[in-house]
This record gives structure tokens, sequence and C-alpha cells, in this order.
């Protein structure tokens, strides 16, 4: 199994979702209509939060790439952790325990090498011997 800080990887996800969400709430007020009648300062706000969201979003693929993991598992899991620390007041998600750590990079792992694994919980199957 690949041996890499989790911290990293879920403060460059949590970065692409507070990229996300200023977006979101910029688009909200945002008026569509011809790029050409937008003013100076409408087209700078719009190209500067698509381009922090992009390039968040950039920074999470190639970290997903070079660790070989998939990119939509790492956001369920990381989604999961925030939803849970949101609504349990639990601020220990970072500080992730070993037995913790080693599922979550069971879950994340793409290799079938981890076949005798469930992917959900990363606890050993009753028939894997």
């Amino acid at each position: 199994m690949a041996n890499y800080k989790l911290n990293v990887l879920i403060e460059a996800v949590n970065e692409y979702f507070y990229a996300e969400q200023e977006l979101k709430i910029f688009l909200k007020t945002w008026v569509p209509g011809w790029w050409e009648s937008k003013t100076a300062k409408e087209r700078e706000d719009y190209t500067k939060y698509t381009e922090r969201s992009q390039e968040k979003y950039n920074t999470v693929n190639m970290l997903c790439k070079l660790i070989n993991i998939d990119m939509k598992d790492l956001f369920s899991i990381i989604k999961c952790m925030n939803r849970y620390e949101r609504l349990t007041k639990w601020e220990k998600c970072l500080h992730i325990s070993h037995l913790i750590d080693e599922n979550v990079r069971r879950f994340l792992a793409i290799s079938d090498e981890l076949e005798h694994y469930y992917k959900s919980t990363g606890r050993r199957r009753m028939y894997a011997e």
C-alpha cells in the first residue's frame, strides 16, 4: 500500500471545496449577459473565481494521479468526514488514528490486490484467508 500523508489530501480537497463554494456564491449574484457588456471589474472577478476553482481541481487531480487513487472516492470520503465533523462537532478528522488511516488507504486504493477487503470499511472479508 502506498505511503502518503492523508492530511495533505484532506487539505487539498477541502481547499477545492471552498473554492467551489466561493464560485457558487459568486455565480448567484452574477447577471448573465454578453461578455463584452460586463465591466472590467465583473470580468476580473469572474475570471478570478473560475481560475481559482480550476487550479484547485487540477491540484487534486494531479495528486490523485500521482498516488494512483480514484478522485471520486477521495471526494466521497472527504465529504463524509466533513459531514461527520459538522454534525457531531468532532474536530479530530485531521488526526486520523493508525487503524482508520489504513482503512482509508484501502478505500482509496484502485488495485485489485485488495479484493479481500470491503471497499466501504476496509475490513477483511470473512471468506478471505
